[in-house]
Formats: C-alpha cells, sequence, structure tokens
C-alpha cells in the first residue's frame, strides 16, 4: 500500500495569479498509457490525473476520506448543459501541485446504465475561489472526459510503482536491479503487486513463485462490478482471472500470449481470484487478491530459473500499449515450466 500512495472562456483571476493550463489528463495507475494527449475515458470512482501548469498554489496531499478542496485548488466537472457551480460534479483530491492534480473521478450514476452513452464533460478549475471555466474543452481536447463505467476506458489497471530489472538478467547485469525512478538498460516498469499475506512488494529483491498469493493494487476495476450495500463499496461477485504473459532475456514466450481485437494479452491464466474490489481504506484504489499461476502436468525444476512476467495495458482511444512487469522466479522442486522461446 505505502508503495502506491507515495507515488500518485476564463473567468477573472486574482490579480497576479496566471491562468491555469490543462496539456494531459490520464488514469492515475500508468499516466503513460494515455499519451499523446487528447479527450478521455475514465471509470467512475477511478484515481486520474491532470497534468499541466499553474494548477495549484503549493504542493500538498491528502489522506483519505479525500477532501474536495486541496493547495487552493478544486476540480469540478461540467457537462455540457452546465456553466455555473450547481450543477457541477465535485470530485476529491489525493494530490495537488502547481503541474499535477491526483483526482478521484466523480460516481455519476452510470454503473445503474449498462447501455447508457458515456456523459462527456468538460474540467472547471477552481482556484482560490475563482471559477476557471474553458468552454472550449466542449469541443474536445485534454481537458474534455467522459465518465465510462462499461466501454471504452483504461480498466483494471495495476499502478506502476518505479522500475526495476527485467529478472531474467539479475544474474549477468545485477547492476541494473534496485526499484527507483530511473529507467535504463534491463529495466521495466514494476507493478504495484504485493505478498498478499506479508505486504511485501514483488520485486527483484522478493520475485513470485507459482501458486503465491497476491494482492494486485489497481484503479478502475471492471467486469461485473457492483455496489454492496452493506460496504458501499464496489465488489466484483465472480471475479474473473488474471492474465500473465512470461519473457526472458528480452524475448517473449510464444506459448504466454496472444493477440485480440484489442492487442497484445497474457495466456498464462492464474485461477479465479479470492476476492476483488474497492479498499476499505482509500476509495479509488482496488485490490484483486488471486494466486499467480502454476504450470501444470510438468515435472519438477532442477535448477533455478528466472522469468520476466508481465501484464499487457492498451489504450483503445490512444493505441499505446505498455506492460507492467513482475519478476518471476522458478525454484528447485518448483513445477518446471519448460517453455521454449
Amino acid at each position: 500500500m505505502r508503495y502506491i500512495l507515495l507515488l500518485f472562456t476564463f473567468s477573472g483571476l486574482a490579480v497576479g495569479q496566471s491562468t491555469p493550463s490543462i496539456t494531459n489528463v490520464t488514469n492515475a495507475a500508468i499516466p503513460s498509457l494515455d499519451y499523446p494527449p487528447k479527450s478521455i475515458h475514465l471509470a467512475p470512482r477511478s484515481m486520474a490525473t491532470i497534468f499541466g501548469s499553474n494548477l495549484a498554489d503549493f504542493t500538498a496531499s491528502s489522506v483519505s476520506p479525500w477532501p474536495s478542496s486541496l493547495a487552493g485548488t478544486e476540480v469540478h466537472l461540467a457537462d455540457d448543459t452546465c456553466f455555473d457551480s450547481s450543477c457541477d460534479l465535485v470530485a476529491t483530491l489525493i494530490y495537488a501541485s502547481p503541474t499535477q492534480i491526483n483526482f478521484l473521478v466523480p460516481d455519476n450514476g452510470s454503473f445503474a446504465c449498462r447501455n447508457c452513452t458515456p456523459t462527456a464533460y468538460r474540467i472547471v478549475l477552481v482556484r482560490d475561489g475563482q471559477r476557471i471555466d474553458n468552454r472550449s474543452y466542449i469541443w474536445g481536447g485534454p481537458g474534455r472526459l467522459f465518465i465510462d463505467p462499461y466501454y471504452i476506458a483504461d480498466y483494471n489497471v495495476v499502478f506502476q510503482v518505479g522500475y526495476d530489472c527485467l529478472f531474467s538478467y539479475s544474474v549477468s547485469d545485477p547492476t541494473s536491479c534496485g526499484l527507483s525512478w530511473s529507467q535504463g538498460q534491463h529495466r521495466a516498469p514494476l507493478g504495484a503487486i504485493t505478498d498478499a499475506h506479508s505486504g511485501e512488494l514483488i520485486s527483484s529483491q522478493a520475485p513470485v513463485h507459482q501458486g503465491q498469493v497476491l494482492t494486485l493494487w489497481m484503479t478502475a476495476l471492471a467486469g461485473g462490478v457492483k455496489l454492496n450495500a452493506e460496504t458501499g463499496l464496489l465488489q466484483q461477485a465472480n471475479p474473473a482471472p488474471v492474465y500473465f504473459g512470461v519473457a526472458q532475456n528480452g524475448k517473449d514466450i510464444p506459448s504466454t500470449i496472444a493477440m485480440g481485437s484489442e492487442g497484445e494479452y497474457g495466456k498464462f491464466q492464474t485461477p479465479p481470484p479470492l476476492w476483488a474490489g474497492e479498499s476499505p481504506q482509500f476509495v479509488g484504489l482496488d485490490q484483486v487478491n488471486v494466486a499467480f499461476p502454476t504450470c501444470k502436468n510438468v515435472p519438477n525444476a532442477t535448477v533455478e530459473k528466472r522469468y520476466d512476467a508481465f501484464l499487457t495495458y492498451t489504450s483503445i482511444e490512444t493505441g499505446t500499449t505498455v506492460r507492467i512487469y513482475v519478476p518471476f522466479l522458478v525454484r528447485v522442486g518448483d513445477p518446471d515450466c519448460q517453455w521454449t522461446k
């Protein structure tokens, strides 16, 4: 948990205050998925990020329950018939700085209407009490978003927590290992995936093994999601398996990946998750508890093998594909997957 939370026509302005500018709006888990900038579809109750300039007075972060005002800034959403604050949807804020705001996409009730067209909104910033409404966003661009629980938003996106080495290179290039935000040769995006019992982050220092029960920390959980009347949280009644691909030394293992209508997907399949839903502590942060896949009908390994498991995401809107990696160790005595490249 702590790895994630450590990340994430104008009205008149006060004298000396610069006009805010929005350069992009993205999902908060893997922002690079939503480039190049354009209008975006986002799931309700998901975490998202605004990038730009003069977005807030200073840098500040909040704690749950998230407030609606932070660092002198509020984020409002106005549909195409709304031109004053009385009809705005008001977002709650997780982090704010002059160049970035992390916020929770408001729930506009769209979960209850499976066949409804997603509603479009323009982003209105309220800076130190002054409403800044760029109505050109009605025509599109990065200041326009659609609240979309079902169709083309980025769904089930595991948070990136930095970069670590591709685990299959950890013996031949040990200097590439170590979690940080530095990129480089033999380094790749690392996912916010922890051991479900200890909470330890899966990394090159603590790789996953077959059958290990994990927690995947994500946002925009989708697929049979309903509001639990007792808890007030979103939850999947019948969670679907998670599909990983696997690579080694920079080469994908063909039997673990395939291509579909929306791009690449993994075939190394987990059993059904034990639980999937919103975190009770942090609205907008979702968790899936699931056992890592196990190779079947193979002998036990007699030597250790190191692999790079990954989750693949492709944005329908931008066409951008991003992988999130998970260091994967086959220990002596574990099922020997016997993959060929």
